[in-house]
């Protein structure tokens, strides 16, 4: 699954994509049948949300022709929870990137960090 993540919004995001994380019951292994996809997705810039949300749903029709039809054979719904950041908001603290520290995974980072 985390290639078709990362192949799916690199796609639509290019260059603006600088990094891809999964976080969450999925990054723990212990997604459940109705459990989202945690996903922290920072882009370069954001100069307009109507554009970037509208990438977001070409993304998920990728993946609706991908990895989902996959994960619903094994029984699970599916669907993206996106936290959508660029660059200068990302570097602010955030509570949440504490429980990152512990669970999540990086699946994209344009810099090669790991």
């Amino acid at each position: 699954m985390d290639k078709e993540l990362v192949d799916a919004f690199l796609k639509v995001y290019g260059d603006d994509l600088i990094s891809l994380v999964l976080f969450g019951s999925y990054a723990r292994g212990e997604q459940r049948r109705d459990s989202d996809i945690d996903l922290l997705v920072v882009l370069k810039e954001i100069k307009n949300r109507y554009e970037v949300m509208r990438k977001f749903l070409l993304a998920e029709d990728i993946l609706e022709n991908t990895v989902y039809p996959r994960l619903r054979e094994k029984g699970f719904e599916p669907y993206i929870s996106p936290i959508i950041y660029d660059v200068q908001t990302a570097t602010r603290f955030r509570p949440l990137y504490i429980l990152m520290v512990f669970e999540a995974r990086i699946l994209y980072d344009r810099e090669g960090v790991e």
